[in-house]
């Protein structure tokens, strides 16, 4: 639940403090299939992993 919020990385579940220490990836819209969710992530989750 905290996942789907954005109050904890989508990745790694930690919390975050949302406009402080997150990473936005862009809010998805409900769809006749799921609700809305807004996803984030931590910054070493987004930034610190190689590309793969």
């Amino acid at each position: 639940m905290e996942q789907r919020r954005g109050a904890a990385c989508v990745w790694c579940a930690a919390a975050l403090q949302p406009g402080i220490d997150d990473v936005d990836l862009g809010a998805r819209r409900a769809t006749a299939t799921g609700p809305a969710w807004f996803p984030r992530g931590c910054r070493l989750c987004c930034y610190g992993r190689e590309e793969r």
